[in-house]
């Protein structure tokens, strides 16, 4: 008599961190430190000492009503995003604290979900040039050292079927440009800010109310230039790889869409949906190597695929409640999980992967 082959147990996470009273909305780790910054749904930040597995600091960055939707790094700031309308830049010390009042603020008028994106530029000003516009991706808005290096915040707008982008320069004055598309789409849920390598030419994914994933080029803000219908519920996450040439998505409902752009055809198609399940995706992130990507589920999961043939490598399992966002850390070869109960779980996903 032939055994089946049983499913492969959930691993335990590496250690478990403890410190919010409320859900845990983002994270964040710092490039050069062990160091892991989250933020909370009452507006609270914590940096995390990932040697000493404890917290060294604690602030409130946005109102208890707004929460922390998102972290980033802008330069050598620390960017978060609360839905009261702000989005707030952060001085961050030789230790990793973070200033106790902002260096910088945005006014956005922005109240809904969507988290924003960061991506930097630099203006190409050689003879024969002019003042032509290069950019290049950024792992997370990573700290640089270049103090000519410049910043585009994408966020869904005041009018949130409307995609923003927001110039920063010098961490000072800011201004935007607005993104309209097809009031049918409904509401700019998910976003991430791309460059094409082949021309540096700036693009913007975004997931909308009703499904839909388009994908707009920023030097034409009447229309986006590719779209398609992915999801029956609206896109709660998305990532781009970065070549721009594929992308995943996830939504309400229990699946994923594996996207594809043909840049010479111009077309965005579904290539495979991948099933989940439980309903519901919070977060997706890519790993540095490109070889492996994380889901984050409604239903307390984590579940790790190939980024190659799609197949699901494994399902990690603690959270109590909704998992709302993961990151990998290719410096400390860990991948953190957030989530509504509170905890911060620590894995370990480099080993044979």
């Amino acid at each position: 008599m032939a055994l089946q082959r049983q499913p492969r147990p959930s691993p335990d996470p590496e250690y478990v961190l403890r410190g919010h009273r409320t859900d845990v909305q983002a994270l964040l780790f710092h490039p050069e430190m062990d160091l892991l910054y989250s933020g909370d749904a009452e507006g609270g930040l914590v940096v995390w000492d990932l040697q000493q597995r404890r917290p060294v600091s604690s602030q409130r960055l946005h109102p208890a009503n707004a929460g922390v939707l998102s972290l980033a790094w802008l330069g050598k700031n620390l960017l978060s995003q609360g839905r009261d309308g702000t989005i707030k830049g952060w001085a961050v010390a030789e230790d990793g604290s973070c200033s106790r009042d902002p260096s910088l603020e945005l006014q956005t008028n922005s109240y809904n979900f969507c988290r924003c994106s960061v991506i930097s530029y630099e203006i190409d000003d050689k003879p024969g040039n002019g003042k032509a516009i290069l950019l290049r991706e950024s792992e997370d808005g990573k700290p640089g050292t270049d103090e000519s290096e410049r910043w585009l915040v994408g966020v869904a707008g005041s009018d949130p079927a409307t995609v923003e982008l927001w110039e920063v320069m010098g961490l000072v004055r800011a201004h935007f440009l607005a993104h309209r598309e097809d009031a049918k789409m409904g509401m700019c849920m998910a976003l991430q800010l791309f460059v094409r390598p082949e021309t540096g030419t700036l693009h913007a994914a975004a997931g909308y109310e009703d499904g839909t994933v388009a994908v707009w080029d920023a030097a034409q803000p009447d229309s986006p230039i590719l779209h398609s219908r992915m999801h029956a519920e609206p896109v709660m996450a998305l990532v781009m790889e970065p070549s721009g040439k594929w992308g995943v998505s996830g939504s309400a409902e229990d699946k994923l869409a594996i996207f594809s752009i043909d840049w010479a055809q111009l077309e965005l198609r579904e290539e495979e949906a991948v099933p989940l399940k439980k309903p519901g995706v919070a977060a997706v992130a890519l790993r540095h190597d490109g070889k492996i990507f994380a889901v984050a589920g409604w239903d307390g999961r984590v579940r790790l695929y190939r980024c190659d043939t799609r197949k699901p490598l494994a399902v990690l399992q603690y959270h109590r409640s909704g998992v709302q966002d993961v990151r990998f850390d290719e410096r400390s070869k860990r991948l953190a999980s957030g989530s509504k109960d509170g905890s911060i779980a620590m894995w370990s996903v480099y080993t044979d992967t």
